[in-house]
């Protein structure tokens, strides 16, 4: 007779270390993600601190300004850091924060270049460092009264926008033939102008019935001496865009499936360039800034060039059309009405006479390979074009296969000038300053700080940090002194690079004999950028690759009189 089946209740030993075991990984889990919010915590907080310092800073600067000091903000001492403190809850100091200024510009210069840096090390000892950029400028407010003097409407200053604004919804194709560039310039029954693409979308629309749209065209041309650089360079990469209020056309158009090649410059022997032309549309009085735009990664040696090589000196009187050759990726458009030395803001297509549309042709920008620490000079070579009927060009003006120019001059001081490739600004009314004060924008630097520890205290083995260099501009380096680090600050010039991302190399020299100690990684915004994997002798160059432009990243290593110090 078989025995009664019978239930068996409780665990066994096994049973229960699996439970214990699953239940520690579980906790240890929840402790390192304790301690990694703990961290990312801190850090962030310590950086809106940082943040906050530099603007303070800013901000004290900016007072001086409006107290009527601002010529004496160049002589402030500029190196000397101040330390300064950070506190955490309840009023318990956290963090040590450095924080030092540099000021560019002086005497009677119409503005200062600001540059605020805090640094800080976090909890694992690396350096960290914000960088706040700005411009302060300051004018007698008896200017402002001036500018309305003798204006009985009271107007205000008129928006950098114009007359015009973005479009909204759909209206119906005109049947007559589209412009060029594949859209309709027509006013509906409130007298108003619209700009109406092929599916009958309002791209832009007029202000005030009965004014017609301005344009600015020109070409965007691929330099095609080097064949490496050309193929990195393809249609759907390189934008015109504008400023403020307005709406660039672009042929071949971008964003087609598949996408469109651009073309090639016709002529005899072999090609120089590849192109896509372009038109803007603005409104009544618009005026700001148009810039050749990089959506895919640019190097350092990857530049834009604007300007009319056949223009090799710019008269003092000519300043502010700036002609000549130059770095820029962005060409500053400015018109004036008053007289010196009060002027107010003007824009485009407006005369003496009132407003007439007004069209710009011929408004240029060459992208090329430029290598070493490049110069306005060496857009000179890029610029030029082969003089044949064939080519849309000649040098120094406009032949016959672009759009025809419909204002063949250029007005400076009530005098035209005849129109060659523009510069990086061009003024846009008959009256402008003579005396230089329309300026190019600003141009682009990016800067990389930090410090350089020496492996030996021992003063009879200190190695020497000789020289460190970036390849497109400037670094100063001090400290060093007895058993103190380097500490060093380098600049990338950013004149003419059009990409929102940038890439350059610094490289480091020690005394003969001494090296470079490895370091697997240096940390920077994009990631990292590698470290010598062992000991460099005397020389050794950091790449940096992918960089986000407006974020500076820092630096730190090691140097060693031997291989063996590191």
């Amino acid at each position: 007779m078989r025995a009664p089946l019978r239930n068996e209740a409780g665990t066994t030993l096994l049973e229960g270390l699996i439970a214990l075991g699953v239940v520690s990984v579980g906790l240890l889990g929840m402790a390192r993600l304790d301690t990694h919010l703990q961290e990312t915590g801190g850090q962030a907080k310590a950086r809106l601190q940082a943040v906050r310092l530099a603007h303070a800073k800013v901000t004290e600067l900016r007072t001086l300004a409006t107290r009527g000091d601002f010529e004496s903000l160049a002589s402030l001492p500029q190196t000397a850091a101040e330390s300064l403190k950070g506190y955490g809850a309840a009023g318990v100091v956290a963090t040590d924060f450095t924080r030092w200024w540099s000021i560019e510009g002086a005497g009677t210069e119409p503005t200062r270049r600001v540059a605020v840096h805090v640094g800080w090390a976090d909890r694992f000892g690396v350096g960290r460092q914000v960088q706040v950029d700005t411009v302060i400028t300051w004018d007698p407010p008896a200017r402002g009264g001036a500018l309305l003097a003798g204006n009985a409407a009271g107007k205000l200053a008129p928006s950098p926008g114009g007359r015009a604004k973005p479009g909204t919804g759909t209206v119906a194709v005109p049947t007559t033939a589209p412009n060029a560039d594949g859209l309709w310039v027509a006013a509906d029954d409130d007298g108003r102008f619209r700009l109406i693409d092929a599916g009958g979308k309002v791209l832009l629309l007029a202000n005030v019935p009965g004014e017609g749209f301005s344009q600015i065209q020109g070409g965007v041309y691929v330099d095609l001496a080097d064949p490496n650089f050309a193929s990195r360079v393809a249609n759907d990469d390189v934008f015109v865009v504008s400023s403020v209020s307005g709406y660039c056309a672009m042929s071949p158009a971008k964003g087609a499936t598949p996408p469109n090649e651009l073309l090639l410059l016709p002529g005899t022997g072999q090609a120089r360039y590849r192109f896509f032309t372009y038109s803007c549309y603005f409104g009544a009085n618009w005026y700001g800034n148009l810039g050749a735009v990089r959506a895919s990664d640019a190097n350092t040696n990857e530049r834009v060039c604007v300007g009319d090589p056949a223009v090799t000196y710019v008269p003092p009187a000519l300043k502010s059309d700036n002609r000549h050759p130059a770095l820029g990726a962005v060409r500053a458009y400015r018109g004036f009405s008053g007289s010196a030395p009060y002027y107010a803001s003007s824009g485009i297509g407006v005369r003496a006479t009132g407003y007439s549309p007004a069209v710009y042709n011929g408004h240029d920008y060459v992208l090329s390979r430029i290598e070493g620490i490049p110069t306005d000079a060496d857009c000179a070579g890029p610029l030029q074009r082969v003089a044949t009927p064939a080519n849309p060009f000649s040098v120094g003006g406009n032949a016959t296969v672009m759009t025809p120019v419909t204002e063949t001059a250029h007005f400076l001081g009530g005098s035209a000038i005849v129109l060659g490739n523009p510069g990086t600004v061009f003024c846009l009314t008959e009256q402008c300053p003579e005396d230089g004060t329309l300026a190019p924008p600003l141009p682009v630097t990016i800067r990389v700080s930090g410090t350089v520890e020496r492996a030996s205290a021992a003063s009879s083995s200190r190695p020497t940090l000789t020289s460190l260099a970036t390849n497109s501009g400037t670094c100063s380096l001090s400290g060093g002194t007895g058993s103190n680090p380097y500490t060093f600050d380098c600049s990338f010039t950013g004149a003419g690079f059009s990409g929102g991302q940038w890439s350059g190399e610094l490289t480091a020299r020690t005394g003969a004999g001494e090296f470079i100690c490895p370091s697997a990684v240096v940390a920077t915004p994009a990631g990292s950028t590698a470290g010598p994997a062992a000991a460099a002798l005397e020389t050794f160059t950091f790449a940096y690759a992918s960089q986000p432009i407006g974020v500076a990243p820092t630096l730190q290593f090691r140097i060693g009189k031997t291989a063996g110090d590191c």
